[in-house]
């Protein structure tokens, strides 16, 4: 399979207004193009020396235009040297991106089809073992830990480095458990301006913590309205034991109890105080710390 990147600047997951990407090709007969995108067919036009080329969804697919998913169109017999035209006509379509070379993901075959994207924990750049190394004993030897395994998990990291939000800080942590605890304890980011090491940083940390030895976790953002200001994040965990999501506050070592001292998960949060806003750590609500 070959592979055709755009060598200009992109914004991973973001939408690209008005862009056109022009691509060389090498000369095929049988070649079809695959564009991971999101949007409609017609919202993308894509020609070849001229000619424009019906771009469809890949059969199977069961995605709607709102989600990531992978579009095809089969290629005229073509030369070496001629050029590809892809351009976003409306807005709110968006090219995906590879995070790691940042490029849109457009592949030619010679009709193979990609494969669909199956997410999965086991990214190469953040193994298990990684994680797992970066943990204390025995926290390091849990497997599918459980509660109240996973707590000593939460409360570990709520100590793991200072709280520094947007207000204290420049650097904002990436979304990784080594990066952030790396930077976190620093306080400052590699550019040497301190390091932003917030609520969701906590909960980014405590969930791949908790994938890592096998334990289903999940991050919940709270906020009274989409794109508010105001907000925290917060975490789930599965419990095996008590069959239930168990919801976990990392960064201030909160968990939520109901009368009988079992964990909540956020829906039983939100039955008894109607608001998962006051999870804020300077609401104050009726909360227990274990």
């Amino acid at each position: 399979m070959k592979f055709c990147q755009d060598q200009g600047h992109s914004h991973f997951l973001k939408p690209w207004q008005a862009r056109t990407i022009s691509l060389e090709l090498a000369a095929g007969e049988k070649d079809i193009l695959f564009l991971l995108a999101r949007g409609e067919s017609h919202d993308f036009a894509v020609s070849i020396a001229g000619k424009v080329l019906s771009l469809q969804p890949c059969s199977p697919c069961d995605l709607g235009p709102r989600h990531f998913r992978w579009m095809e169109a089969p290629l005229p017999a073509h030369a070496d040297g001629e050029r590809l035209s892809i351009t976003v006509t409306k807005p709110e379509a968006a090219f995906a991106a590879d995070e790691i070379s940042s490029y849109p993901i457009i592949r030619v075959s010679d009709g193979s089809p990609p494969k669909y994207l199956s997410p999965s924990y086991q990214d190469p750049s953040l193994p298990t073992a990684t994680i797992q190394r970066l943990l204390p004993t025995p926290l390091n030897n849990f497997q599918n830990p459980d509660w109240p395994e996973v707590w000593g998990i939460a409360t570990w990291i709520y100590e793991a480095w200072k709280y520094r939000n947007t207000h204290q800080g420049t650097f904002y942590c990436p979304w990784r458990f080594d990066e952030i605890l790396h930077w976190g304890r620093l306080e400052k980011g590699p550019d040497g301006e301190p390091a932003i090491a917030m609520c969701v940083h906590y909960a980014v940390a405590f969930q791949q913590c908790c994938l890592a030895p096998g334990t289903p976790a999940r991050l919940i953002p709270l906020m009274p309205h989409p794109n508010g200001e105001n907000g925290h994040f917060v975490a789930e965990f599965w419990s095996r034991s008590l069959n239930k999501w168990i919801l976990i506050d990392p960064r201030s070592a909160l968990c939520y109890l109901d009368e009988s001292r079992r964990p909540n998960n956020r829906c039983q949060h939100y039955a008894r105080y109607g608001d998962l806003i006051s999870l804020e750590p300077e609401v104050s609500v009726e909360k227990e710390q274990i």
